[in-house]
């Protein structure tokens, strides 16, 4: 199953579609992110909290686990700021998920022909329902799918932030060599292409982004993120990582929290 919408799905978000407005509004607002994802859904974030998943089968709304004290709030579709704004506040509310903001924003801030790389999806997933167990892909989630735009390679981000990140069974080392042994999986690799294609393609007719679709795309990488509010941190990383990730083949992109820039840039 690919990450692609049904043509007459997308006819909803056109003009005087059933989600016209809606989609006006999501694009107004750069505090949210729309992700395609498998059976023709639109997931609508906010900090990585799911504000609104939009399918065939019409609208699911902010998870009630957010509304305990109050009465969930209404969408109405030819005024949906109001739910949004709601919604933004309700996740405010209850999520803490740092890592999660700090995604976000460089999924925004990546989005432009001014940036080095171009941000086309958070948390992908290759999907393994229809593959025996054992014969499946550990941890296939990636944390940011981008392109580097002076090879049109996709790259494979994952994003740690703080020393806390590091260490461990889930920590560098360990996705160092999860997202090595997906690179060297065949299927893995032609799905994500066309993943990627059919997901950027979705968002250029939806206006969501302007970007012209490579006819081909360069090789599968991975690089690594490393945000930070402390200098102390950083070092860290680069003598206990850094070094011994590019001697891999692997760079690192480092974002200083403190200066609110999270452009991916190598520095």
């Amino acid at each position: 199953m690919h990450r692609k919408l049904d043509r007459d799905f997308i006819a909803h978000f056109k003009k005087g579609g059933k989600y016209d407005m809606l989609l006006s509004a999501i694009k107004e607002d750069p505090e949210l992110s729309v992700e395609i994802r498998i059976n023709s859904e639109i997931k609508v974030y906010y900090t990585k909290g799911l504000v609104l998943t939009l399918s065939k089968k019409g609208e699911t709304l902010l998870s009630d686990g957010y509304c305990r004290d109050i009465v969930k709030p209404v969408l109405d579709l030819n005024s949906p700021e109001e739910y949004l704004d709601m919604a933004k506040g309700l996740i405010r509310k209850h999520s803490r998920k740092v890592e999660f903001t700090i995604q976000q924003k460089i999924a925004a801030s990546n989005q432009s022909s001014d940036n080095e790389y171009f941000v086309v999806d958070m948390e992908w997933q290759y999907p393994q329902s229809d593959i025996p167990e054992e014969d499946r892909l550990n941890k296939s989630r990636i944390d940011i799918v981008a392109i580097e735009r002076s090879t049109n390679d996709i790259v494979l981000f994952e994003l740690k932030q703080g020393t806390g990140a590091l260490f461990g069974g889930s920590g560098v080392d360990g996705h160092y060599l999860k997202s090595a042994l997906l690179m060297q999986n065949r299927d893995f690799c032609l799905h994500l292409e066309q993943d990627v294609r059919n997901i950027l393609s979705d968002k250029v007719e939806l206006g969501l982004i302007d970007y012209s679709v490579p006819n081909k795309f360069g090789r599968i990488k991975q690089m690594f993120i490393f945000a930070y509010e402390r200098a102390s941190a950083r070092e860290v990383y680069e003598k206990d990582f850094a070094d011994a990730l590019e001697k891999l083949g692997v760079s690192t992109i480092y974002i200083d929290t403190r200066d609110n820039d999270y452009g991916l840039q190598r520095k």
